[in-house]
């Protein structure tokens, strides 16, 4: 929805629009026998389709919010775009068997289906590579940008191939992945909380409201995941260490990991979960979407002032690491490790951030 799109627009608009768009592809396709549209057809499509959205009351500044344009819709610098040329080429029984089911959860630290997708990509481009090094590195700007292309359009065969509900399931997998690898919030300086608590043992009061009078800013952003919300914590506990904090500021200050994501009436915070749902526009209760109560645990402070993400894949695990299971919340008896529906309007939403503002 218009208002809402800068909200949620990194981890469920954008991811929602473009596993769309791929789907659209891969079923027009069918008829023509392309993966790919012309330029004259891609400009006629891509405006349809962001007209059609716009209509039902989407943003309508949606293919700059999310950085796609009609040029998605073509083939690029892909050399192979038709099905039958495609499948010559592509292992399709390789491709279907990575991507048909995704574990969730491993995808994103051990990759299957990715990897199954790049090396489809690679094949397609490596009839124009100039310049594929013996390791797989690829050194030349235009052949980097050729494989892309050619990814895009594996990813329209695989929605041709799958249907659009399958598809849909594995590409919002795939770009979770994406959106989980770091921070969206845009951090200032933060001169007045290092000033207000440098130092072995800063004056309490001082330091944590210099500390939530940054933080509340960062309130105003947008929705984030969890999983975001470990890197946002991380980033900028280290950065407050690279400039002098010496104590862990999350434990003396009580900080949550929903601190740092949109507040909702003030203090109702919302983490998404690390795959986030959709939004669903119900006509008897509005908008929805779903929170992870997960996001009452504590904020982890960083280990050092080098760590600037999270360590989500151990190693020796080939899995998320758990999220550490907060106490029962109180909250109609719902413990933390629950899901809740937060149902708001998104006109209210605006409402409620600007008001925060006027006081």
């Amino acid at each position: 929805m218009g208002p809402l799109a800068k909200f949620v627009g990194d981890v469920i608009c954008c991811p929602q629009f473009g596993s769309m768009m791929k789907i659209l592809q891969g079923e027009l396709s069918s008829s023509t026998g392309s993966l790919a549209l012309n330029d004259t057809e891609a400009e006629i499509c891509f405006g349809e389709a962001t007209d059609f959205l716009a209509n039902l009351g989407a943003n309508d500044t949606l293919a700059n919010l999310c950085s796609l344009k009609p040029d998605n819709l073509t083939r690029g610098l892909c050399p192979v775009s038709g099905v039958a040329k495609f499948e010559e080429i592509v292992s399709k029984s390789s491709l279907l068997e990575a991507c048909t089911s995704i574990d969730p959860l491993k995808e994103c630290c051990k990759p299957v289906c990715s990897r199954a997708i790049n090396a489809a990509a690679m094949q397609l481009a490596s009839t124009t590579l100039t310049s594929l090094a013996v390791n797989g590195n690829l050194s030349d700007h235009r052949d980097k940008q050729a494989v892309n292309d050619c990814e895009g359009l594996v990813l329209s065969w695989l929605a041709r191939q799958l249907g659009p509900e399958s598809a849909n399931s594995v590409f919002r997998n795939l770009y979770s992945c994406k959106v989980n690898r770091g921070c969206p919030l845009i951090f200032k300086d933060p001169s007045s909380v290092v000033n207000a608590c440098r130092g072995p043992s800063p004056q309490n009061f001082t330091c944590c409201m210099s500390l939530y009078s940054y933080i509340s800013e960062l309130q105003k952003q947008m929705l984030i995941t969890n999983v975001q919300a470990l890197n946002c914590v991380t980033f900028f506990g280290s950065m407050l260490m690279k400039k002098g904090v010496e104590i862990d500021l999350y434990s003396l200050c009580q900080v949550d990991l929903k601190d740092f994501s949109l507040q909702v009436h003030g203090e109702q915070g919302c983490l998404l979960r690390d795959i986030p749902s959709n939004v669903v526009d119900d006509k008897a209760t509005g908008i929805s979407f779903t929170c992870d109560l997960n996001d009452n645990i504590a904020a982890p402070w960083p280990s050092s002032s080098s760590q600037n993400s999270f360590s989500l894949c151990a190693s020796s695990n080939s899995s998320f690491p758990a999220l550490p299971a907060g106490p029962t919340s109180g909250l109609q008896g719902i413990r933390t490790v629950n899901v809740m529906n937060l149902r708001i309007t998104a006109y209210a939403l605006v409402f409620l951030l600007y008001f925060s503002k006027c006081i």
